[in-house]
């Protein structure tokens, strides 16, 4: 594993959602390419059965 998956991996299991990962890894991307790449790992943890589940939370809403 790649220094910057295994920090990627090290932030999904401390509970830090896509978008903070995704800025995180601009320490060894450009800007325009960390979400494919955050994406690609988390096809491959998923092919690789290194993930189960995926927990997504309902959008913030704008509106008072």
């Amino acid at each position: 594993m790649d220094v910057d998956e295994a920090w990627a991996m090290d932030a999904m299991l401390s509970g830090n959602n896509f978008s903070y990962i995704c800025q995180g890894i601009c320490e060894w991307v450009d800007e325009q390419h960390a979400p494919l790449r955050v994406a690609g790992f988390v096809q491959n943890w998923v092919n690789e059965g290194l993930i189960c589940k995926i927990q997504i939370e309902p959008a913030l809403s704008l509106s008072k």
